[in-house]
C-alpha cells in the first residue's frame, strides 16, 4: 500500500512539474524572423539601418519627402547619441522607427541579459529624443541571430525581427546604378529592401529617387514594415517638442513657459509625482490639444476640430495624425462639421454601418455628399482616398475652380472638377507637381487640414 502511494505521488509530482515547464515555455514567445511580407499586393518597404555617423540622413529624408514616401529606419542607440537632431528629423517626417541595438554587436555572441540591455538602452534613448517607441520591430546587426537570441529579443518586447530579401550592399560603396539594378532585378510583392544611412553608402542618395520612380512606374506602393505586416506601433509617428530640464525648473514653471497645464505635461511624460523631475531630464511638451503626435503644421487644424467637437482623437494622447481615416470616421467628421440633421434623415439602407455613425451616414447620403460603394455597403472599415475626399469636399461646400488638375497625371475625368476646385480654393496642391495622389489614402491629419482651410 505504501509503495503504491509513493508511486502515485511520484506520478503526480512529475505531472505538476511538466505542467509548469509547459506553461513557462509557452509564456516566452520568440521574436518572429521576417525576410519579406506575405502578400500578393504590389507593396515594398524601404528600410535604412543607421549606425555611427548617419551622414546621408538629411539627403535621404529630403528625397523621401519629395516623393511622399514613408520608410522604416532601424536606429542604434550610439548613433542616436552621436546625431540626435537627425533622429528627431526622421521621427518628425512620420517614418517608422525600429531598434538596431545600442552598440551594433553580434547578437549570437551575447547573453540574454546583454541582449536586453542593448535593446532597452536604445529604446530609452529614442523615446527621450522623439517620444516614440521602437517596438515591436528589431533588426539584428549583421543580420545575425539564432534561436536563443530570438527568444531573448521576444522577451524584451520585440515581436518581430526584420531581415530583408533585397540587400543592396550599399555599405560597400557600390554605385547608384548598381543599387538600382539590384533592386529592380529582384523586387517582388512584399519585398523588404535594405539600405544604410552612413557615409559608406555613398551611392544610396543617388539611387533612391531613381528606384522610387521605377518602382512606382511598375505599380508598387511604399509602406512601412509595420504596415506591411499589419502590426501595431508603440506610438504614432509624430513631431514632438521636447525640453531639457534646467536647474531651478519646476513642472509648473515649464508648463507655464509652454502654455500647457501641469496635468498635460505630467500625462505626456508618465510623471506621477510632479516634484520628481531632475536636471537634464528630457520632457515631451504636448500640443495645445494634448496630443503627442500633432506637429506645428497640423496643430491649428487639430485644435480647430477638437474645439468644435468634430473629433477627440484616437486616444487621450494621440490624434492619429498619420493614420489613414476610415470612411465611417470621415462621415462622422463631415456630419458634425456641417451640422447636418442626423436624426431625421431617412435610413441609408447600408448594412455595414455601426450604430454610432448611422445618423451621419444617413444625413450625408440624403444630402448627396457621400454615398456607399454599393447599394448595400457603405464600406465603413475601408479607407477614404484623396480622390474621394475631393469629391466629398466639393459637394459639401459647393466648391468650384478653374481647370488646373490637367497637370496631374493621376486625375481621371471622374475626379477632375473636384480636384480643380480644391486646388483653386487653396485646400491642397497635390502630393507633387505631377500627381494629386488620387488613389492614395487620406490621413486623419490631412483631412483635418483640408477642413480647417475650407472653414477658415
Amino acid at each position: 500500500m505504501k509503495g503504491r502511494l509513493m508511486r502515485v505521488f511520484a506520478v503526480c509530482s512529475l505531472a505538476i512539474l511538466m505542467l509548469f515547464s509547459f506553461v513557462g515555455s509557452a509564456a516566452a514567445a520568440s521574436s518572429q524572423f521576417i525576410t519579406k511580407g506575405s502578400t500578393s499586393s504590389k507593396v515594398v518597404a524601404l528600410t535604412f539601418d543607421d549606425g555611427s555617423d548617419g551622414t546621408n540622413i538629411g539627403k535621404l529624408l529630403q528625397i523621401l519627402s519629395d516623393h511622399n514616401v514613408r520608410a522604416t529606419f532601424f536606429l542604434t542607440g550610439s548613433g542616436a547619441m552621436d546625431h540626435p537632431q537627425s533622429i528627431r528629423n526622421i521621427a518628425s517626417k512620420g517614418h517608422q522607427l525600429g531598434n538596431h541595438s545600442y552598440s551594433h554587436p553580434d547578437f549570437t555572441k551575447l547573453t540574454a541579459s546583454q541582449i536586453k540591455s542593448e535593446l532597452d538602452r536604445t529604446e530609452s534613448v529614442i523615446r527621450n529624443l522623439t517620444g516614440r517607441s521602437t517596438k515591436p520591430i528589431f533588426r539584428a546587426p549583421f543580420g545575425a541571430v539564432n534561436s536563443a537570441a530570438l527568444r531573448a529579443i521576444g522577451d524584451a518586447g520585440y515581436t518581430h525581427t526584420i531581415q530583408w530579401d533585397i540587400d543592396t550592399v550599399d555599405w560597400r560603396g557600390v554605385s547608384a546604378d548598381q543599387i538600382v539594378t539590384k533592386v529592380m532585378s529582384n523586387v517582388k510583392p512584399g519585398s523588404i529592401i535594405l539600405m544604410h544611412t552612413g557615409a559608406g553608402a555613398s551611392g544610396t542618395p543617388g539611387a533612391l529617387p531613381v528606384m522610387i520612380s521605377k518602382l512606382k512606374a511598375q505599380g508598387y506602393k511604399f509602406v512601412t514594415v509595420s504596415e506591411m505586416l499589419n502590426l501595431p506601433t508603440g506610438t504614432p509617428p509624430s513631431t514632438v517638442k521636447t525640453y531639457t530640464v534646467q536647474a531651478g525648473d519646476t513642472l509648473y514653471s515649464i508648463a507655464l513657459r509652454f502654455n500647457v497645464t501641469v496635468e498635460q505635461l505630467a500625462a505626456a511624460n508618465g510623471i506621477t509625482d510632479p516634484s520628481l523631475i531632475r536636471v537634464g531630464q528630457v520632457l515631451i511638451i504636448p500640443g495645445q490639444s494634448g496630443f503627442q503626435d500633432v506637429s506645428a503644421f497640423y496643430a491649428p487644424a487639430v485644435n480647430y476640430l477638437v474645439k468644435n467637437g468634430v473629433s477627440n482623437g484616437i486616444s487621450s494622447t494621440a490624434f492619429g495624425t498619420y493614420q489613414p481615416i476610415k470612411r465611417v470616421d470621415a462621415a462622422v467628421w463631415m456630419a458634425k462639421i456641417l451640422k447636418l440633421d442626423t436624426v431625421s434623415a431617412p435610413p441609408s439602407g447600408f448594412t455595414d454601418v455601426p450604430a454610432r455613425a448611422a445618423g451621419a451616414v444617413n444625413a450625408l447620403k440624403e444630402e448627396g455628399i457621400m454615398n456607399g460603394k454599393t447599394s448595400a455597403r457603405f464600406d465603413s472599415s475601408g479607407y477614404l482616398t484623396r480622390g474621394e475626399t475631393a469629391l466629398v469636399l466639393q459637394r459639401a461646400y459647393d466648391l468650384a475652380g478653374s481647370s488646373s488638375a490637367s497637370s496631374f497625371a493621376d486625375v481621371s475625368v471622374r475626379y477632375e472638377a473636384a480636384v480643380d476646385a480644391l486646388v483653386a480654393n487653396g485646400v491642397t496642391n497635390g502630393i507633387s507637381a505631377t500627381h494629386f495622389g488620387t488613389d492614395r489614402d487620406v490621413t486623419r491629419g490631412q483631412l483635418a487640414v483640408f477642413l480647417y482651410r475650407i472653414n477658415n
